[in-house]
């Protein structure tokens, strides 16, 4: 078989070669979203929502606030929570509009691939490029997943007819991949040199976390063209060297493929490639309440209180709210509060998870002394009104009727007056932490 060896040699080595190196010092806002990249891929999702919290405490960037609150209704649909993930999506429905034409329908088509659905994710692509009028990346993504879930021969006339002109860098890349997908198992010589090109462009990439995805991808499709041609054991290499990415995709097609027909794989052991993101320091100024209200003086309260929030929630994954203290839950329904409404407003505090202690928000603002704060909760909570229970799916079901739909925002008024506050919570709330600094037992 007329294959590129040349070419293939180099792939292998470079692949041996390869290392999903996670950001070692976060300094700064680029820093934390290549992190947030990099444990998106890695499937580190506890580690995804400490990024965002970051992200948020420390940028105002509108565009970049808007990417945090998609990403999170994206990991609401990887942790298994379809419904509640669409839902808080739909809320985000203008802001994303205004990003342009079918980028609403894009981003709304990827949590149906999150969600292991890969029918819904095609459909939605398709929606996204005629609500596009076209646009070249709305139909390469487009031409992929008809490659992938769909007509091959619609993938190809798809690509055919795109301007790769108006593609971005690697848009020559991602249509390699394509060819390389449509070639299979018909011309496997045209599939692996497609593959192989676009691996290596991908692993001069590979500093760039947000690559990484799509690079395991293509290296499991390149493995399956080395499995048509004979070669298992570059086959079984090939898939190992990105075992840890590729195994992590929410969407099985292509990992259920290589499973059954490159059966050496059913051997690999993630966690032996496990990577944590331990090395971001969301506690650097103490890993106990204690040590962190020890630090005050030294640093501006806002950084202390959200690095007493980090505490906090790593009690609450451990332990449960049940095991809070009543000054543990005072203080982290507040900090819950000003971290949802700065991103999304009092409606997406009451939409998100925060919202199942929305009737300890007032007597929290109350306890730490606040007056402005009180005043405007007690407005947002009055708005709220009278849900028969705070659980999830009461609640949820409860915004939706009196919103109709999320399409109205009911609680702009209490945000405003909110962004105007001129009370000082942060240190009202460290002030309360000092005076009950034997009920938070961590």
């Amino acid at each position: 078989m007329n294959i590129d060896r040349e070419l293939h040699a180099k792939v292998l080595e470079a692949l041996g070669n390869l290392a999903f190196l996670f950001p070692e010092d976060v300094e700064d806002a680029a820093d934390a979203y290549d992190a947030l990249q990099a444990c998106l891929a890695l499937g580190e999702w506890a580690s995804c929502r400490e990024c965002i919290y970051v992200l948020r405490d420390n940028v105002d960037d509108e565009a970049l606030v808007l990417d945090l609150a998609v990403k999170e209704t994206q990991l609401t649909v990887i942790e298994g929570d379809f419904s509640s993930g669409v839902k808080s999506f739909k809320k985000l429905k203008k802001k994303i509009l205004t990003l342009g034409p079918g980028v609403y329908e894009s981003r709304k088509a990827l949590l149906h691939y999150l969600a292991n659905d890969a029918p819904g994710y095609l459909k939605g692509l398709r929606s996204a490029a005629d609500a596009s009028d076209n646009n070249p990346i709305m139909l390469l993504d487009l031409a992929l997943a008809e490659a992938r879930f769909g007509s091959k021969e619609a993938s190809k006339q798809i690509l055919n007819g795109i301007d790769t002109d108006e593609l971005p860098p690697l848009g020559e890349t991602f249509s390699r991949i394509c060819r390389g997908m449509i070639a299979l198992p018909s011309d496997l010589p045209s599939a692996q040199k497609e593959l192989g090109l676009a691996l290596m462009a991908l692993i001069t990439n590979s500093y760039n976390p947000a690559v990484w995805s799509i690079l395991a991808m293509c290296a499991g499709w390149y493995a399956l063209a080395c499995r048509e041609s004979g070669n298992m054991e570059d086959a079984e290499a090939i898939v190992r060297s990105v075992w840890r990415i590729l195994s992590m995709d929410p969407e099985k097609t292509l990992i259920d493929k290589i499973k059954s027909e490159i059966p050496g794989v059913n051997g690999f052991i993630t966690d032996d490639f496990s990577v944590q993101a331990g090395n971001i320091d969301f506690l650097k100024f103490g890993k106990t309440v204690e040590d962190v209200v020890g630090q005050r003086g030294k640093t501006d309260d806002w950084e202390l209180v959200s690095n007493i929030g980090f505490i906090l929630f790593e009690k609450e994954q451990k332990q449960g709210l049940s095991s809070f203290s009543t000054p543990e839950r005072y203080f982290y329904i507040i900090e819950g509060m000003m971290r949802e409404i700065n991103n999304g407003g009092f409606s997406q505090f009451f939409f998100n998870s925060t919202g199942q202690l929305a009737d300890v928000l007032v007597p929290a603002l109350e306890v730490i002394n606040s007056v402005e704060g009180k005043k405007i909760a007690q407005k947002a909570v009055g708005i709220l009104g009278n849900p028969s229970s705070l659980d999830d799916n009461t609640r949820v079901q409860h915004l939706k009727i009196i919103t109709e739909d999320f399409e109205m925002d009911l609680w702009e008024e209490c945000d405003n007056a909110f962004y105007n506050l001129s009370e000082p919570l942060d240190t009202l709330m460290l002030d309360y932490v000092e005076k009950n600094i034997n009920e938070f037992s961590i």
